[in-house]
């Protein structure tokens, strides 16, 4: 299942990488500036940028932020949970575990769970005996996100959004060609509890996109490109007398990127448009838009001779009397239809103005998200050049 966020995430690659080596934010900052000069919450302002109002930003640099692990794993988290409720013996050893008495860990899983849960596997993971204590916790073996085995933390940050959705991001820097690296994270991210979904290779960039086959809803991409050495943090190579001297080669950066799925889906909320956008004083079929329609989305482009429109509108009636009404305009302004025609469910026009300076087509089909509502999907271009074909 591909991402819904993966073109974002794609953009983000480049310059995430390079500011999560400036900024190091958590949660927003204080608003003073780290030894780069750049304000403290620069990272987290930027990561924000484009997500919906509300969604709630956290950027660490050389750390991870904590949460990841308690998504990867939500049955060791609900048996815990039941183990901080019932108290007892699961309670003692979960917090003997995370390096806390009973009261403290339980005050701590009541106060910020995922921080409570990061404490745990830490504390697990330099157990004497991890496999005992999962035993007597009833606790399977722990999922974590295979890195790559060289790589260095550069950062991590995540974004909870108001549906619910998290997404995490980490980034490595590693001695290794871009290739190398790719194959690499590729092999890892292909091994239960996970599984690749698809992927690509270029000269300059390696990527793969994975889900897990444990926990329902989450799912991922990682993706490798060459970055300018000096940037990496030291990088040795060993020799065979077992010194260390400079290591002298290629290297990568792997951004990783988790997505997670609320474990329920929210309630529904009815749907209500948005406020609607201005049209451009340039746009030439303003009079298609009638004051009962919102404007959802604008968007044009212009070369010479010719300026180019894309305007997405909703009207709340059905599909047929929206068109119907459409021609209507059509036909009072003078203009033509040079094709009109049913496309499943959906109806297309295409029109021309009369002196052939505009052309155009709008569709017309019913709201996904709420079929009460008809969207229109209308184009329309005008110019000289044309009116002369």
């Amino acid at each position: 299942m591909p991402l819904r966020r993966a073109p974002r995430a794609v953009l983000l690659l480049a310059a995430l990488s390079g500011m999560m080596l400036l900024a190091a934010c958590g949660g927003g900052g204080d608003g003073g500036e780290d030894d780069a000069g750049l304000p403290a919450d620069f990272g987290a302002r930027f990561l924000r940028f484009g997500e919906p109002l509300g969604s709630v930003v956290e950027a660490r640099q050389d750390e991870f932020v904590p949460g990841l692990q308690a998504v990867l794993n939500p049955d060791a988290v609900a048996a815990l949970d039941a183990a901080v409720g019932d108290g007892g013996e699961r309670l003692a050893l979960a917090a003997e575990t995370a390096g806390q008495d009973a009261e403290a860990f339980r005050a701590a899983w009541e106060a910020d769970r995922d921080e409570a849960f990061s404490r745990f596997a830490a504390g697990l993971r330099a157990a004497e005996d991890a496999d005992d204590v999962l035993g007597r916790l009833f606790l399977g073996p722990l999922t974590a996100l295979p890195v790559h085995p060289d790589g260095a933390l550069v950062g991590a940050a995540r974004i909870d959004t108001p549906d619910g959705q998290r997404r995490y991001f980490l980034i490595y820097d590693l001695p290794s060609a871009t290739g190398e690296a790719g194959d690499v994270v590729a092999r890892q991210l292909d091994v239960s509890p996970w599984q690749v979904t698809g992927g690509q290779s270029t000269q300059d960039l390696s990527s793969v996109q994975f889900r897990s086959t444990v926990s329902a809803g989450v799912e991922g991409a990682a993706w490798v490109q060459p970055i300018d050495g000096s940037r990496v943090l030291a990088a040795a190579a060993t020799d065979g007398d077992g010194e260390s001297e400079p290591y002298e080669g290629p290297f990568a950066s792997v951004l990783y990127l988790i997505q997670a799925q609320p474990p329920e889906a929210a309630a529904e909320r009815p749907f209500e448009p948005p406020a609607s956008r201005p049209l451009p004083e340039d746009f030439p079929a303003a009079f298609l838009v009638g004051e009962d329609a919102t404007v959802s989305e604008v968007a044009w482009s212009t070369e010479p001779g010719i300026v180019a429109f894309r305007v997405t509108v909703l009207v709340r009636d059905s599909a047929f009397a929206v068109a119907e009404a459409w021609r209507d305009r059509l036909g009072a302004e003078g203009w033509g239809l040079t094709d009109d025609r049913a496309e499943g469910f959906a109806t297309t026009l295409e029109f021309a103005s009369g002196d052939g300076a505009v052309r155009g087509s709008a569709s017309f089909d019913a709201l996904a998200e709420d079929d009460r509502y008809t969207q229109v999907v209308l184009f329309a271009q005008s110019g000289s050049s044309l009116a002369d074909e």
